[in-house]
């Protein structure tokens, strides 16, 4: 089984009803569902995807009641949760000129030694050491 950081863009994109499926998302769908992937994420995922969910409903692409229920199917997902390191985190932050969310999600990736899904594809060029850290 493959252990792998996942971001809240990648999620969301799997649980919004009107957001449009990329290729990288069938693809995480496909393995995580067929247990081929153990999902790692921090803690602010949960408050990613919440705030979102939240900002659906103010922007009327959802109602509250299928907000609702999407929370719901999202706080079923098998995903293990690890807390960052907060020193990385903001060095990374930093050096990258990340947001600390974003940097939160690289922080794991690095550390744990495993590929970041997310749909952001800059931060997953920088956690696979495809992109060099700005200096």
């Amino acid at each position: 089984m493959e252990t792998v950081i996942v971001d809240a863009s990648l999620l969301l994109s799997l649980i919004l009803p009107d957001e449009s499926t990329k290729p990288e998302s069938e693809s995480f769908r496909h393995k995580f569902q067929s247990n081929q992937l153990l999902a790692i994420a921090p803690p602010l995922l949960k408050y990613e995807v919440v705030n979102v969910l939240r900002s659906a409903i103010v922007r009327q692409r959802c109602t509250a009641i299928v907000s609702q229920a999407l929370l719901s199917e999202f706080q079923k997902l098998p995903i293990s949760y690890q807390e960052t390191n907060f020193a990385n985190t903001l060095s990374l932050a930093i050096k990258h000129n990340l947001s600390v969310y974003d940097a939160s999600y690289l922080d794991l990736a690095l550390r744990l030694h495993h590929p970041l899904y997310s749909l952001d594809h800059h931060l997953s060029q920088l956690a696979s050491g495809q992109i060099q850290p700005n200096l």
